[in-house]
């Protein structure tokens, strides 16, 4: 198989990227703090926070039905939802107005974030490595196999 990057190289290289990635961002988020408006507008703040609640019960029930499938993919989807809800509490914590307390979907909020740190308990109870992995896509022999 022709592969354009070797992976050796693409391995000893994308460490370096990230970091310089990572090291880049911090003038990016100085001058975002800097000339970023304090207030603004915005026309599909609805569609906005009802997306991040249909990408969360995604990840959500990707994540359990994994688990329940005792596939190993279920820990790293169920990381992206915790990190997705954690984001969400975040964003909507620093959106409110100031003084106001939104109880109620903080209330909410915390419920998530409980339900993701249990989706991770569940992901997490079993190390991968004792979890039987059904193969995909494999099907019984026919009597045409030899």
């Amino acid at each position: 198989m022709f592969s354009f990057v070797p992976v050796a190289v693409a391995t000893r290289w994308a460490p370096r990227i990230v970091l310089a990635a990572a090291v880049a961002m911090i003038p990016w988020m100085l001058y975002l703090g800097l000339c970023l408006p304090s207030t603004v507008s915005a026309r599909h703040w609805q569609l906005a926070w009802v997306g991040l609640d249909v990408a969360g019960l995604a990840a959500l029930a990707g994540a359990c039905w994994l688990a329940h499938r005792r596939d190993p993919r279920a820990l790293p989807v169920a990381i992206m939802n915790a990190t997705l809800v954690a984001a969400k509490i975040w964003f909507g914590m620093s959106t409110s107005p100031s003084g106001h307390t939104p109880n109620g979907p903080l209330l909410v909020e915390g419920g998530q974030l409980a339900l993701a740190v249990c989706c991770l308990l569940l992901t997490a109870a079993e190390p991968a490595s004792a979890r039987p992995v059904r193969p995909a896509g494999r099907f019984p022999r026919t009597s045409l196999e030899n």
